[in-house]
This record gives C-alpha cells, sequence and structure tokens, in this order.
C-alpha cells in the first residue's frame, strides 16, 4: 500500500510538472509571438503630421495638427504590389524620433514625383532613387507622406539632402568685399563705374531721339515711326532702371529691390520685341524693292498685330518669371526661379538668367540677324549689281546704308549675348558691352541726326510758332517712309533724283 501510495504521490507531482512546462510553453510561444511584431516609428502623435521645415522661420521640422489620415504606402516585393494598409505586423510607436549616430544627421524627407521614397513591408526604407542603400525602421522616423530620417553627414546628394542643407548669406556680390572701415561694400571692379554712366548717357541720347522724332509730325502716321518710338522708349526706361539698380547696389534690398529687377526686365524684353517687329517690317519693306501702298485702315491693323506681338511676349515671359519669384518656397515646386533680388536687383544665376532673359532675346537677336542679311541682299543684289545704282558714289550711299541699318536692326546686341556666354577676363569685352550700354548713342546718331531733323530744328529753334504749322503736313498712306529710311526711295525705288544716304 506504501509503494502505491508513494507511486500516487510522484505520478501527482509529475503531471505538476507537465502542466507547468505546457504553460511555459504557451507563454514563451506568446512571447515569440510578440517578438514578429515590427516597431516602426511614427514621428508625430494621431491626428498630427510634420510640417515642412522650409516653411518655418527656424527652420526645424515639427508636428501640427492634420486631418489627413495616416496611411503610409508601403510597397510589397512579394505581391510586387503596394499594399492596401501596413502589414498587421507592424506596430507603430507614436510621436517617437530616431536617434542618429555621430555620423548621421536628422533630415526632413519629402515625399514627391522627383523623389519617391520607397517604404518595405520589411520596415526599411529607400531614401534616394536609385541607391542600393536602405535605412532600417530604427533610423527612421513616418509622416503621412514625409520621413524623419538618420542620413550620412558628409554623402549630402539630391533633393532629400538639399533640402536641408543650411544657406550661408554672402555680405557682397560678385566682384565685390565687405569694407570694415566703411561699414559697406566697396566694389572692387571699374564696370559698376562704367556701366550705370553708360546706361545714363544712353538714356540721355534716347530722349533726344524721341525729342528727334516729333520734330517731323509728318511722320507721326508711319507704321515704322511708331514701331520705333516703342521701341526707343522701352530702352530708355531699361537703361534708367538698370542705372539705377547699378548705382544703388547693394543699398537696395527687399521689395523695391525686386521690382527694379522685374521692370528691368520687362522693359529689355519689350526693347528687343520692338526691335524684332522693326527688323521685320524693314525686311518687308525691301524684301522685293517694290514696297506697296497701306491704306491707313491696314497699317493700323498692322500695328495692332505688332502690338500684341510686341507687348504680349514680354508680358508673359517677365509676367511667369514675377509670378513664379513670389510662389512660396516648397519642396513640391522644383521649377526654375528668376531669384530676383536675392543676389543682387536682378537674375540669381546664369541659369536663372539663360532661362529668362538671354534664351529668348537670343532667339530674338537671331530672326533680326536673317531678317538684316536678307534685307542686305535684297538692297546689294537689287540696287547694286541692277541699273538703279551706277556710279561710286550711289554705291558708297549705298554702303552707308547697309551700315546704318546694323545700327537699326540691332546688330550690336549680339555681341552682348556672346560676351555672356564665352566669359572669360572682364576687361577683354569692356569695348562691346558698353558699346551696348550706350546704345542710345548710336541709335541718336542715325535717327536723330537726318538732315531732315536739323533743318526742322533750326526752324523751330529761330521760330518756334511754324512748328504748329507742321502738324497738318504729311498724310501719306505709305507704311514705310520712316524716318531713318527716306520716304521718297521707298516710295520709287528707281527714282534717281534723291541721294541714296536719304535711305537711312
Amino acid at each position: 500500500m506504501r509503494a502505491m501510495a508513494w507511486t500516487t504521490i510522484l505520478l501527482l507531482v509529475l503531471a505538476q510538472l507537465l502542466a507547468s512546462c505546457g504553460r511555459a510553453v504557451e507563454v514563451n510561444d506568446s512571447d515569440a509571438a510578440s517578438d514578429k511584431q515590427l516597431e516602426i516609428r511614427r514621428c508625430c502623435r494621431l491626428d498630427e503630421d510634420l510640417e515642412d521645415p522650409g516653411k518655418l522661420a527656424d527652420g526645424l521640422p515639427r508636428c501640427v495638427p492634420s486631418p489627413e489620415p495616416f496611411n503610409p504606402e508601403v510597397y510589397s516585393p512579394e505581391i510586387g504590389n503596394f499594399l492596401p494598409q501596413p502589414p498587421i505586423s507592424w506596430r507603430f510607436l507614436e510621436n517617437t524620433r530616431p536617434v542618429c549616430r555621430p555620423t548621421q544627421q536628422l533630415r526632413f524627407v519629402p515625399r514627391n514625383k522627383f523623389n519617391p521614397f520607397v517604404l518595405l513591408s520589411s520596415g526599411n526604407v529607400y531614401v534616394e532613387v536609385g541607391s542600393e542603400t536602405s535605412l532600417a525602421p530604427e533610423e527612421y522616423c513616418l509622416g503621412s507622406r514625409t520621413l524623419l530620417a538618420c542620413m550620412p553627414r558628409k554623402n549630402e546628394s539630391l533633393q532629400a539632402a538639399a533640402t536641408m542643407r543650411p544657406k550661408i548669406r554672402k555680405c557682397c556680390g560678385e566682384n565685390a568685399i565687405y569694407d570694415v572701415e566703411r561699414m559697406g561694400v566697396a566694389v572692387r571692379d571699374i564696370r559698376f563705374t562704367l556701366y550705370p554712366v553708360g546706361f545714363i548717357i544712353s538714356a540721355v541720347f534716347l530722349a533726344a531721339t524721341l525729342a528727334s522724332g516729333w520734330l517731323l509730325p509728318s511722320s507721326h502716321h508711319l507704321l515704322h515711326w511708331r514701331c520705333q518710338t516703342y521701341h526707343v522708349t522701352c530702352l530708355m526706361l531699361g537703361d534708367i532702371t538698370m542705372a539705377i539698380i547699378q548705382l544703388g547696389g547693394t543699398s537696395l534690398q527687399g521689395e523695391f529691390c525686386r521690382a527694379l529687377a522685374i521692370m528691368a526686365h520687362f522693359f529689355f524684353l519689350a526693347t528687343f520685341f520692338w526691335l524684332n517687329t522693326m527688323c521685320f517690317n524693314i525686311w518687308w519693306t525691301f524684301r522685293d524693292l517694290r514696297p506697296a501702298s497701306l491704306e491707313k485702315g491696314q497699317e493700323m491693323l498692322r500695328l495692332k498685330f505688332y502690338g500684341a506681338y510686341a507687348w504680349g511676349g514680354p508680358l508673359v515671359v517677365a509676367g511667369l518669371a514675377a509670378v513664379l519669384d513670389h510662389l512660396p518656397i516648397s519642396p513640391e515646386y522644383n521649377f526654375l526661379r528668376p531669384g530676383f533680388g536675392e543676389k543682387q536687383c536682378w537674375f540669381y544665376g546664369n541659369a536663372e538668367i539663360l532661362a529668362y532673359f538671354f534664351g529668348p532675346i537670343g532667339l530674338l537677336l537671331l530672326i533680326n540677324l536673317l531678317f538684316f542679311a536678307a534685307t542686305a541682299r535684297e538692297l546689294t543684289c537689287g540696287l547694286w549689281k541692277g541699273e538703279i545704282v551706277k556710279s561710286t558714289t550711289e554705291r558708297a550711299a549705298l554702303g552707308k546704308v547697309c551700315l546704318k541699318l546694323v545700327i537699326v536692326m540691332g546688330v550690336p546686341w549680339i555681341f552682348d549675348v556672346i560676351s555672356w556666354m564665352a566669359g572669360g577676363p572682364e576687361a577683354l569685352w569692356y569695348v562691346t558691352d558698353l558699346c551696348n550700354a550706350a546704345q542710345g548713342v548710336l541709335i541718336f546718331v542715325v535717327v536723330g541726326c537726318q538732315p531732315q531733323v536739323r533743318a526742322t530744328a533750326k526752324r523751330w529753334f529761330r521760330n518756334p510758332r511754324t512748328n504748329t504749322n507742321l502738324q497738318g503736313n504729311g498724310h501719306s498712306t505709305t507704311s514705310h517712309g520712316m524716318p531713318s529710311i527716306g520716304d521718297s526711295i521707298t516710295q520709287n525705288p528707281s527714282t534717281k533724283a534723291v541721294p541714296l544716304e536719304t535711305i537711312c
């Protein structure tokens, strides 16, 4: 009996041990199941999301209330597609950010079409497009469409790093240093002295050109005269604005600086668009050496077309640049901003100047050059080699005509674009740049110093009252009798009584 009792006791103890082992196995299984859950850090609390640090003054990412539901896009390599919702094995740790190593730096990474970071079902994330390295779950935290990631300090690349790169302000612009004694900017480049003087001189002579044009009221109805007046006016306003910018230097700041840059941009664009219409009109006039007469209504209709083109083009280009420059800075916008007023009261750098200024202007100048070549060919082949021009004097006069057309059709402006593209020593381009800065002098010499202008000016100064009698004279319906091109030669190219030097 005792043996049976001891046997029973041993069996009970063994059963108790087996039961405790079973419970231990169950506990271990539950622990193992809990170990399979993947902890994913979420940067903010529920109903909050990360705000773009670029919009904040301190540049630090912070959590703000957000109605957008938190549903990150997770890609599963097993099924080859995005999951409708995060895996059930993920456990989100709210308001938890990663702790970066000393060699890493916490950076804000927005998700956009140019930098679509990829979050895998394994918890790893590929931050940089095309990169073979990924970040582990403990190296980042999630927002709705953003990341705060521990990125290497030295390998700053692509947009993810660029968005958090600190911006250092440079005290002075190019070719300038800070003078401690004067507590201002000391300019060490002679261009900042020569160019404003050139712009001022050009503006004065352009104003004189406009005044000389008003001395010939008989030409005021002519199409070329009106195009030329708009061209000269825009160039004069552009020169004045650029002279203010050059003389003001770094003392011009803020919205006033930006406004001056936008105005100069528009005026110079309008200058070249009106120059383009002038070149087209000159080529159209001499394309067959048989200028056709236009009724006043036809002339006004053509002027409206010219105006729509010459004002509409600058409004589109300059307006687009101004709108893009005033849009708020955001990683979602990756267009090229003009950067008005950021470094100077002009464009920020060469890429911006090429896109918004020298690109359109270079195209217009190329078209103008083609118009000039076609016009010069018509004059030389049609007059020089024909029966119209025979004597040496007339051929010399025709050569002067072509030389004046070089100025009237804006051929020297091409050197301004070439100097900008070629670069090199600045002194190499001083002459061409100064000539273009003082373009008004050349225009005045060609347009404002004609014999008929001088004669009218003499009569006006001798007896100003006679000027009122000139207002009703000259009602020709041709669109070609321009102040820079003689009326008689355009009316009848075969006329030999009028000297050819009056053609320009």
